[in-house]
């Protein structure tokens, strides 16, 4: 055969893979079009044509024919795109997962024996065999890419029902001291960290306090989850007050920070439009949103700018919808996005550092960062570690990187501190509490209180001392904007009592039960 003929062959039956991966692709992109840079989309359809040439060129000698080994290479991607699919057959727990696992690996095993032992049939029409191939993936991607850009038949836009159907904006405030809020993500309360998890913070306590910050020392967070938390902290009300269909409502879909309910509105509307941000920039202050490697802040509809690294959401999207997630959950240290999240998390720390000592005020700083939430990528002196050698419950890992996390926040305020304006505030707020060693509790459960104990340390300008009865001991996320923007803004919001919630589904319905604050300061801080 003449080689351009190879060459032709071989191109067409590296297509048939491919038109099992890009419409995946596509499809995640269109639906998360406003949240990723295009350049995303190009590296993420590299990466998976990277892929398919390996599986192609392995398969290749095994199979002795480019239409067959491009069939093979297509039956592999189509496991791997749909397996997670065909695995929800057999249940969402360990044993379901396993079996499912198994049964997938034995259906992909038995389609490519079936196709080794046709590629041993001499009379075959491989021609023929590929353009039907061809033509059946390139309709299903097409239809799959039709049905993304359908506009979707919703009874509200969730990006505006924080605003047009939940409370209504509190009028501008005056302009006041530059802010700058740090959400160090599933870190601990000082005492918390000490106490229950071993942590020493004698050295953090001394400092944050010789610099002026005030811990509450039963500071509390008012949902056990980042989604539910942020979505009510930036909103400065609880979910239930902003968007009423929370109570009760339908359950309509729950993938991951997408939770929606049947009604309108959903989670991650509220965060993309808050009422802070909104209040914020229309008061004349500059919002400006760095992003620390969690998809579900990256972005906000009134942010002047963003800074940060940006880690390839759609790639680590993509990768979720596939049985890759599953090895990468019980493996992490395998995951090709590792490296990238861990660079995505160091740069939003000395981006916030830069913007801090440099920018013109006034202007308003959010950065909601990884911080101790698994799996654990960091040793306690801020060196890369593998994730793959310690649980996502492991005590030991939660404490090393609450450590790295807790040294570079003294890193950072001391930068604002000593660079940067000194009438700068400094919010550092986790959105919830740390890991729970028995992993997901009922509300109910003794220890759940540890989930919402979240860390919290505020330097109000220029170190000075709050008022006794400006903080609320038990300050919990939803009160703290309320009390600084009334206090130096002179804004008129209702501030909130604590209350601390735990969500509960129930028949495909949302509720949220009130517990009580079982797990108060353990001692006062060292």
């Amino acid at each position: 055969m003449k080689p351009d003929g190879l060459l032709k062959r071989a191109l067409l039956s590296f297509m048939l893979p491919c038109l099992v991966f890009v419409p995946r692709v596509l499809v995640v992109y269109i639906g998360n079009s406003s949240e990723i840079p295009v350049r995303d989309l190009f590296t993420t359809l590299t990466s998976w044509a990277l892929i398919v040439l390996v599986v192609f060129i392995a398969l290749w000698p095994v199979y002795r024919d480019t239409e067959f080994a491009g069939i093979a290479s297509s039956v592999v991607l189509f496991g791997l795109m749909n397996a997670v699919a065909f695995m929800k057959i057999f249940g969402s727990d360990k044993k379901g997962r396993h079996l499912g696992f198994t049964a997938v690996a034995m259906v992909i095993f038995l389609c490519l024996a079936a196709l080794w032992r046709m590629s041993r049939i001499t009379d075959i029409n491989k021609g023929r065999l590929m353009h039907i191939g061809l033509q059946v993936l390139g309709c299903i991607a097409l239809t799959h890419v039709v049905f993304a850009l359908l506009p979707k038949a919703t009874s509200k836009n969730e990006l505006q029902f924080a605003l047009e159907d939940g409370q209504p904006l509190p009028a501008p405030v005056r302009t006041g001291p530059n802010i700058i809020y740090i959400i160090p993500d599933t870190l601990a309360r000082a005492d918390v960290l000490q106490h229950h998890y071993g942590l020493e913070m004698r050295e953090f306590y001394r400092y944050f306090r010789e610099n002026g910050f005030l811990i509450p020392e039963r500071s509390c967070s008012n949902y056990p989850v980042t989604a539910f938390s942020l979505a009510s902290s930036l909103n400065m009300d609880y979910i239930v007050q902003i968007n009423p269909a929370f109570s009760g409502g339908d359950l309509d879909s729950m993938k991951g920070r997408r939770v929606t309910v049947k009604g309108g509105g959903s989670l991650h509307g509220l965060v993309v439009r808050n009422r802070l941000a909104e209040l914020m920039a229309c008061s004349g202050y500059k919002v400006i949103n760095v992003y620390g490697g969690i998809g579900f802040t990256a972005r906000f509809d009134s942010t002047t700018h963003t800074a940060g690294m940006n880690d390839n959401d759609l790639g680590s999207a993509v990768v979720s919808q596939t049985i890759l997630a599953h090895v990468f959950d019980k493996w992490p240290g395998l995951s090709p996005y590792l490296s990238a999240k861990r660079n995505t998390i160091r740069t939003a720390f000395s981006e916030t550092r830069r913007i801090a000592t440099s920018e013109q005020s006034p202007y308003f700083l959010i950065c909601h960062v990884w911080g101790a939430h698994p799996p654990f990528m960091f040793a306690a002196d801020g060196s890369d570690f593998n994730p793959t050698l310690i649980s996502e419950n492991s005590v030991e890992g939660y404490r090393a990187q609450s450590a790295y996390v807790l040294k570079e926040l003294v890193q950072t305020s001391q930068a604002i501190i000593r660079q940067g304006d000194p009438n700068t505030i400094i919010i550092i707020q986790g959105d919830h509490g740390g890991i729970m060693a028995n992993g997901d509790l009922p509300y109910d459960a003794p220890d759940t209180g540890l989930r919402l104990d979240n860390f919290c340390a505020i330097r109000l300008p220029k170190g000075e001392s709050p008022p006794l009865d400006l903080f609320p001991e038990d300050l919990s996320p939803v009160q703290i904007f309320p009390i600084l923007l009334n206090h130096y803004n002179g804004a008129q919001i209702s501030v909130p009592t604590t209350r601390r919630y735990w969500p509960v589904l129930c028949e495909d319905k949302f509720f949220f039960k009130e517990i009580s604050a079982n797990s108060a300061a353990i001692t006062p801080g060292p």
